[in-house]
């Protein structure tokens, strides 16, 4: 093999650093706004569940499309990585109040069987999706050690009631003692 082929070749990779790599990165946001979509749709329909649960993954989906048209911006990403967060508490507290019961007599027992199992199927991959938007936060330079909390013991003004220190070794300012043109004044 000679040296010049040994440096056109692309090492192989793993699947593991497939997935680190910028492609699925490239991706993530709108794979995770598109699945949160379909489920949502899937998931309301059979008329069992509450309009809440549409309006609170409409919320999700509004910021999820404001991060995708913002693609520098951390806070958009951050956003619906906290509503995505308040989610999944909400999904269960749905799940649990309007939940299909046996007794189907007005709507179609699958239809309502269905959007039962998207929701649960929605909620079990609201993690995934959390991941995915964290790693996309980190991405476009959100510090995630604070978590945008504010910091009380970082000051961003000076007190002006404190004088300021002095130092007494300051040098004195002293006239040139040699000038080629000396500053004349433009006359009035």
């Amino acid at each position: 093999m000679q040296p010049e082929d040994a440096e056109n070749q692309t090492p192989k990779q793993s699947p593991s650093e497939f997935l680190t790599m910028g492609l699925v990165d490239k991706f993530a946001l709108k794979v995770v706004v598109g699945v949160q979509f379909v489920l949502t749709v899937w998931a309301s329909m059979g008329g069992w569940i509450d309009s809440g649960y549409v309006y609170m993954n409409s919320i999700i989906l509004i910021t999820g499309l404001m991060a995708i048209m913002m693609p520098e911006s951390p806070e958009s990403v951050f956003m619906m990585l906290i509503f995505e967060i308040l989610s999944i508490l909400m999904d269960i507290i749905f799940l649990g109040i309007y939940f299909p019961r046996i007794q189907c007599v007005e709507v179609n027992c699958s239809t309502m069987k269905f959007g039962a199992g998207m929701c649960i199927l929605n909620l079990l991959l609201k993690p995934v999706a959390i991941y995915l938007l964290f790693r996309e936060y980190n991405r476009r330079g959100g510090d995630y050690g604070d978590l945008n909390f504010p910091n009380p013991t970082v000051r961003g003004y000076e007190n002006i009631d404190q004088s300021l220190p002095t130092n007494n070794q300051v040098e004195e300012a002293h006239p040139p003692t040699s000038i080629d043109k000396p500053y004349t004044p433009l006359p009035q």
